[in-house]
């Protein structure tokens, strides 16, 4: 189900909800993927620019998919999440600065 939330009334409304049916050879992430691809073009018409995603969805089969859209994602990362450009800055922070 994607959601719309109203931040002012904390209140969310159902956008579209699809039924999860097993295809042979597609994994849910990708189902899933297709479903908010859909459903993009009404959420950015409403003038909405970020899907909000618990960290399951935090995979590079569904990110790859959304982005094109002209949606951001914002959420959890996945513990396993594979973070390549890693920051190399000076240390501005308290406390010992990481090996």
């Amino acid at each position: 189900m994607i959601s719309i939330t109203d931040l002012k009334s904390s209140t969310a409304y159902a956008l579209g909800a699809q039924q999860t049916i097993d295809e042979e050879g597609r994994f849910l992430i990708e189902l899933y993927a297709d479903h908010a691809v859909k459903v993009a073009t009404e959420i950015l018409a409403l003038g909405i620019k970020y899907l909000a995603e618990n960290a399951y969805y935090s995979k590079v089969e569904f990110a790859s998919v959304i982005i094109p859209t002209g949606l951001y994602i914002v959420g959890k990362l996945r513990i396993d999440a594979n973070l390549p450009w890693l920051y190399e800055g000076t240390y501005k922070g308290s406390g010992r600065p990481r090996k």
